[in-house]
Formats: C-alpha cells, structure tokens, sequence
C-alpha cells in the first residue's frame, strides 16, 4: 500500500492492489464494512489497483481517475460522481461515509490505548449514510 491522492499538499488515502474481479471487489468490500456497496461499473471488470479514501470524497472522481486505478472506494458521493466515473472509464465504489471512517478511529484508539496503557470502547452509532 501507498498514498493515493495528494489534498492542499498532504497525502490521502491509500492505493492498493487486488487480483479478482469487481464483482468480488464488491462483495468482499460489503463484509468488511458490514453493509451493501453501492457499484457505479464504469470501468474494467478484472480489476488489479485500487484508491479508497474513507468519508465523503466521493467528489474526487476526477483525480483518482487520473491516478490510473481500476476502481476507486470512498464512503459517499454527490449525486454526479456516479456520470463522471463512468464516463472517464472507472468503477466507483460507495460503501457508506461511517462504515468507511470506523476503521480509522478505532485504530487510532488501540494505538493510543496500547502508547499510553489505557483502556478504550468504540460506541457504534451509526447514522445510515
């Protein structure tokens, strides 16, 4: 894994690969975040180099084209990121803005945990979106 995307200078998100299909993709993605996947197809179906940026960078559609990935997953997107994927020839991949964003803070909260010798909950909340 590496940095995808660069925003105002930092690096965002990360940039993997995967050796299967999207309809795989899609559902090994669902299992993990525990809820459905929406699948814009606008690109290949083998699919070999994904972007994910967790939340709402969905508007990003554009950039992570040109990065040159076969599929690019976020948590949730304006309406148009659907269009744009699929005319410039990328899967996109909508797996909920919460279901997306647990995963980091629930790292952060065992590092910390395990740096400073305290104990940690999540408490799950989920909003639907």
């Amino acid at each position: 894994m590496e940095p995808f995307l660069d925003w105002k200078g930092l690096p965002m998100g990360l940039r993997g690969t995967w050796n299967g299909t999207r309809e795989e993709l899609a559902f090994r993605l669902g299992s993990v975040v525990g809820g459905p996947v929406h699948v814009c197809p606008g690109g290949r179906e083998i699919i070999s180099s994904i972007g994910l940026v967790t939340g709402g960078a969905g508007s990003e559609v554009a950039a992570a084209a040109m990065t040159g990935v076969d599929v690019f997953i976020s948590g949730e997107g304006p309406h148009w990121s659907h269009v744009l994927a699929q005319e410039l020839g990328l899967n996109l991949f909508l797996a909920g803005h919460y279901a997306t964003e647990t995963f980091g803070v629930k790292a952060l909260a065992a590092r910390i945990a395990e740096d400073f010798n305290v104990g940690w909950k999540f408490v799950d909340h989920p909003s639907g979106l």
